[in-house]
């Protein structure tokens, strides 16, 4: 089974109303022709087209910055408010400079109000001050991403030698976004990477972040993978319930690896496993959870969902 991707489109071009909202929410000013042409505006504003290799990447610790900044800016909150607010977010970040913004705070002459004027609702403290903290964060680490490529690189080592397997790289950001969303007490075998990149273990973890803003985080790096928030999970169960008992023993291979067995982990790793066994070929797994994320916030939303199928045999 695969979700059909077409069926979906259709739906959220087809209603004026909810066409309207979802223009008007993403800021898009195109007057889309056809379903196929909303989808593709919609993914290309979120430039998260993943790269064959992330681990090949080298981004600056600026990049890295709006990179984080974005993803913050996307928590329970419409894309619009983002952009809207993005040129004076970006200028009180010094051009997403982690340094500047990290000294600018030090001295006063950057606050926490002034960041939260920029990313209103209910998250609006949190996310201003996580915001500073990747500020703090990448002004001590010199190469954050060298860091993060590292990890990747240890996951890969470790499937291989453990499992006799290469990893993809849907499951490799899995295993970096669990590891960095909530790190493992005691991890031996990542110990010389924190020593090399990080000035202590407090940095371990990425500030205001879980697992799946981490995997918003690595997917604004061009990392490719699924982000099962709320509405996916909701969407996934009912109309294929039987899906997280199926991909239990790789959730249970994955945990191994990464070094932790809590709920929420099991919980991250099954339903984005689960939308990646569903994503149909040809389709990159941010276009597929995006869309479907649409469709649950818009269309069949909680408490309100038709008996329409969106499965169809694959073939």
């Amino acid at each position: 089974m695969k979700i059909d991707l077409e069926l979906i489109k259709q739906r959220l071009f087809s209603d004026p109303s909810v066409r309207h909202k979802i223009l008007q929410d993403y800021g898009l000013t195109v007057q889309p022709q056809d379903p196929d042409e909303l989808a593709a505006e919609l993914i290309k504003q979120l430039g998260q087209s993943p790269v064959d290799d992330p681990l090949a990447q080298k981004p600056s610790n600026a990049e890295v910055f709006r990179a984080a900044v974005k993803a913050l800016s996307s928590n329970s909150r419409a894309w619009a408010t983002f952009l809207k607010a993005e040129p004076k977010l970006c200028s009180l970040l010094g051009g997403y400079d982690p340094a500047y913004a990290h000294y600018a705070f030090e001295a006063g002459d950057l606050g926490i109000d002034d960041l939260k004027a920029c990313l209103p609702g209910q998250s609006s403290s949190a996310d201003a001050v996580a915001i500073l903290r990747w500020a703090q964060l990448l002004t001590a680490v010199e190469d954050y991403y060298g860091y993060v490529r590292g990890l990747g690189y240890y996951f890969r080592q470790r499937a291989q030698e453990c499992f006799d397997t290469a990893l993809p790289n849907s499951e490799l950001l899995l295993c970096v976004a669990g590891y960095l969303g909530d790190p493992p007490v005691s991890r031996p075998e990542t110990s010389h990477l924190d020593a090399a990149h990080l000035p202590g273990p407090t940095y371990r973890k990425l500030p205001g972040m879980r697992y799946v803003l981490a995997s918003e985080f690595l997917r604004n790096l061009r990392w490719e993978g699924f982000k099962p928030d709320r509405h996916i999970q909701r969407l996934l169960d009912r109309w294929y319930p039987r899906g997280v008992a199926q991909v239990k023993p790789e959730v249970e291979r994955l945990q191994g690896l990464i070094g932790r067995m809590s709920r929420d982990l099991r919980s991250y790793l099954a339903y984005s496993l689960v939308g990646i066994s569903l994503s149909p070929p040809g389709a990159t797994l941010s276009e597929v959870d995006n869309l479907l994320w649409l469709l649950g916030a818009y269309v069949e939303k909680k408490g309100k969902e038709s008996d329409r199928n969106y499965l169809v045999t694959a073939n």
